[in-house]
């Protein structure tokens, strides 16, 4: 059996503070639980590995309010795609 714990905090200073940091925090504690909790056999004949994972994510208003033990995710404003700028020449 092997655990995984992760704890995250999303900061949103984007200029838009309409962003939704809690839905985002929660969304991404899914995801995370989802790829990692699994089963698999070790090989053919081997034991099967169960892997549980665990993701506390929370949203803060600013960097001061960071745990120490906490990956920071920055939400931040990103200019438009051009389509122009992903064609290749």
């Amino acid at each position: 059996m092997v655990n995984i714990y992760f704890k995250g905090q999303f900061l949103n200073s984007s200029r838009n503070k309409g962003i939704n940091t809690n839905a985002l925090a929660t969304t991404v504690k899914h995801q995370f639980e989802n790829v990692f909790n699994t089963s698999f056999a070790k090989d053919k004949d081997g034991p099967t590995i169960t892997v549980t994972a665990t993701a506390e994510i929370t949203s803060i208003d600013n960097k001061d309010q960071l745990a120490k033990d906490a990956t920071l995710f920055d939400v931040r404003d990103s200019e438009p795609c051009n389509d122009q700028k992903r064609k290749l020449h």
